[in-house]
């Protein structure tokens, strides 16, 4: 199952699950799979528009953050005086409206680099709290089909670390920053 939703270990909703986060709950068993990188991202368009000599302090921040919120992860970008111009929770949501030329986001590199509309903007940062995991409850420890399939998902990820540490984007310079 894919989904925004979390799936309850406790509760036996799922076996296995991979998340994002700084380590696992005690209670849990967990195999840190790998850093993720996240970035900034701008459609190509937009990034046409700004070497065709269009300012880039139109364009502003689509936020996952809820109104009211301080956004204090925009200081961590370059860009943290644009404004906020649309709020979207959803990774996948603000993609789109990204690739749309609505605003410009921050997300997971493994999520955008591959996307061929986007161009990644900054260079990709680490943040602790960005991990995956690969979670189990305690009661499975010997559960040999799930160590099976822990083994196998963790074994096949391996092809793809370059990916989820934004090592297979590259970053392009904007004609203009500013900040």
């Amino acid at each position: 199952i894919t989904s925004a939703s979390l799936s309850d270990l406790d509760r036996r909703d799922a076996d296995l699950a991979m998340r994002f986060g700084h380590s696992p709950d005690d209670h849990l068993i967990g195999r840190k799979l790998t850093q993720t990188a996240r970035a900034v991202y701008l459609s190509k368009a937009v990034v046409e528009k700004l070497r065709d000599g269009h300012p880039f302090d139109e364009f502003g921040w689509i936020s996952f953050s809820p109104k009211g919120s301080s956004e204090a992860w925009k200081r961590s970008t370059p860009f943290a005086k644009h404004p906020t111009v649309m709020r979207i929770s959803d990774m996948r949501t603000q993609q789109i409206a990204c690739r749309a030329g609505i605003g410009m986001v921050l997300l997971p590199c493994v999520l955008c680099d591959p996307d061929p509309e986007l161009a990644r903007i900054t260079e990709p940062e680490f943040v602790p709290r960005q991990d995956l995991w690969l979670l189990r409850h305690a009661e499975l420890r010997d559960n040999a089909r799930v160590r099976v399939l822990s083994d196998h998902l963790a074994h096949s990820l391996l092809r793809l670390i370059a990916l989820f540490k934004g090592d297979m984007g590259k970053t392009l310079g904007l004609p203009t920053q500013s900040s």
